[in-house]
């Protein structure tokens, strides 16, 4: 299945595999490491957080790559096991740490970040 196919699925509401594209996955893009993609449609600007960049996502601004709101960035060198959480902030201002709805692994209660796992 193509990504616009995957898109168009989970939009149409039968999208049993959208875990394939949305998530925290290792990719090669000229360089080893992880291609972070989430849906977040009224998002004014998406940001990567986690323990490998001091849980400050400057560096991390996800692209919305779809007019639909879907998001994503690849992020070179990460390893298995990092800690993150995706910051969205909205139109009207309010910031929002999230953890991923796609995480194949999360943090043990109290904490709640989702971590990267192969």
């Amino acid at each position: 299945m193509t990504y616009t196919t995957i898109i168009e699925s989970f939009h149409q509401g039968h999208a049993i595999d959208s875990y394939k594209l949305f998530g925290a996955h290792f990719a090669y893009e000229a360089k080893e490491g992880v291609r972070f993609t989430v849906y977040a449609p009224n998002a004014k600007e998406v940001q990567i957080i986690g323990g490998f960049n001091g849980w400050d996502g400057e560096n991390h601004l996800m692209e919305r790559t779809t007019d639909t709101g879907v998001w994503s960035l690849f992020i070179p060198g990460l390893k298995e096991w990092e800690t993150y959480k995706y910051r969205i902030t909205s139109w009207d201002g309010k910031i929002l740490d999230k953890s991923d709805p796609y995480a194949f692994y999360s943090e043990t209660r109290p904490q709640t970040a989702s971590k990267i796992v192969n």
